[in-house]
């Protein structure tokens, strides 16, 4: 379902285009029938087929906006159709080493069939589905481009960048000192592959009567089926590797009296936390990874996108969360504009690859309902931004 603007000079509308080269066979074959026509009317046909192109793929209306004017990525918009959680909007983009290939995550409310894990040809532009499943997300690349790892569930998963060879690397785990049957019995999140492609750091969700949660190393090629051959690091979540593989990123804190999480930094030769990054006071800090040479860390949080040295000096942001325009729609006392979500490094490491949500429509569900929540419509994009032409336009700016 697409929304076509009015290079027809009429309102927005809504095209639902089930196949659209069914329907261009169904016209050579009507036109095939048709009587020869004039040469106005022919030119008027070409024109409207033109404008009808057009809106087959549209050019998001926010490209004009003045912090987005990094490269976009062309044809990866969609439009949301129904009604969608604005927690589960999350595409994550990721494009793998040699630069060919992007990753995402598509969540569509119905049909379920079209939810998971796509890929994106960057030469050709062609997308396919991946990985067919509601739960499928948190993907990584593998060093040499042929895997990606991701969550399905509780457990993780790797696949072949041409559909074959899944295998399951976590299971459910029992531990001799629950004497009791465990209905929870830990999960595994956040997959990532080490430098040399040999292992993969994860988080093992804590089980609260062991307390074995944290970050923990695997080895990549599936060969280690018990919890009890992987090497817990140390204790944090959302690991990421050191471009040198000498050292593993983490995440720590956010609890009921404080919202603030830090970086801490451990290191593998040593066997201890060498550093602590704080990021930003006050705000919960996620998604931090380094930069392809090490020497910058990319993080999210609800203020925007940022970017600091790996000892944690230089902070600055790249990207508010919130982006707003004057003439946006009021909805419920709120302007309706546009989310930045998290990003992530391109292999080049000048550029950061994110997900924007425009939104177009808010509603709530009445206080005292099942089910309440807030949802959303509007368009996804994935977009490619310069880091520091980013650092530039947001110099001085402190309101958006």
């Amino acid at each position: 379902m697409l929304l076509c603007r009015s290079s027809c000079n009429k309102k927005p509308h809504i095209t639902f285009i089930l196949n659209p080269r069914r329907a261009d066979n169904a016209k050579t074959k009507l036109n095939m029938k048709t009587a020869p026509k004039p040469l106005p009317l022919l030119l008027c046909s070409l024109l409207a087929g033109l404008v009808l192109n057009s809106c087959r793929n549209p050019v998001d209306p926010t490209d004009n906006f003045r912090f987005l004017q990094g490269e976009m990525i062309p044809n990866t918009e969609f439009f949301i159709s129904g009604k969608l959680m604005f927690s589960s909007i999350n595409a994550t983009p990721k494009v793998s080493t040699d630069g060919h290939w992007m990753a995402y995550r598509r969540f569509d409310d119905v049909p379920h069939d079209s939810t998971g894990i796509y890929l994106m040809d960057l030469t050709t532009r062609q997308k396919q589905l991946l990985m067919q499943d509601v739960s499928a997300r948190s993907h990584d690349w593998s060093p040499d481009g042929e895997w990606i790892v991701f969550n399905m569930g509780q457990r993780i998963f790797k696949i072949r960048q041409n559909g074959r060879g899944l295998t399951q690397l976590t299971f459910p785990t029992s531990f001799p000192e629950i004497n009791t049957t465990s209905l929870y019995d830990g999960s595994e999140f956040f997959p990532t592959w080490s430098p040399d492609g040999t292992e993969i750091a994860y988080l093992y969700s804590v089980d609260f009567r062991t307390g074995k949660g944290g970050i923990y190393r695997m080895k990549a090629d599936g060969s280690q089926r018990s919890f009890s051959e992987h090497k817990f690091v140390f204790t944090a979540r959302q690991p990421s590797w050191h471009p040198s593989g000498e050292c593993i990123l983490g995440i720590r804190g956010f609890s009921a009296t404080s919202t603030t999480t830090s970086f801490p930094v451990f290191n593998l030769k040593s066997n201890q936390t060498e550093r602590v990054l704080n990021a930003v006071e006050g705000q919960d800090n996620q998604y931090a990874q380094y930069s392809p040479d090490g020497s910058r860390i990319l993080f999210w949080n609800t203020q925007g996108i940022w970017v600091m040295n790996n000892d944690g000096s230089n902070l600055k942001r790249i990207l508010p969360t919130y982006l707003s325009r004057p003439n946006e729609t009021i909805v419920e006392g709120e302007q309706v504009g546009l989310v930045v979500k998290p990003a992530s490094w391109h292999p080049d490491g000048k550029h950061i690859v994110f997900d924007q949500l425009r939104v177009t429509r808010i509603e709530r569900t009445p206080p005292g309902m099942i089910g309440r929540g807030t949802f959303v419509n509007g368009y996804v994009s994935i977009r490619k931004l310069n880091v520091d032409d980013a650092i530039n336009l947001m110099s001085g700016k402190t309101e958006f």
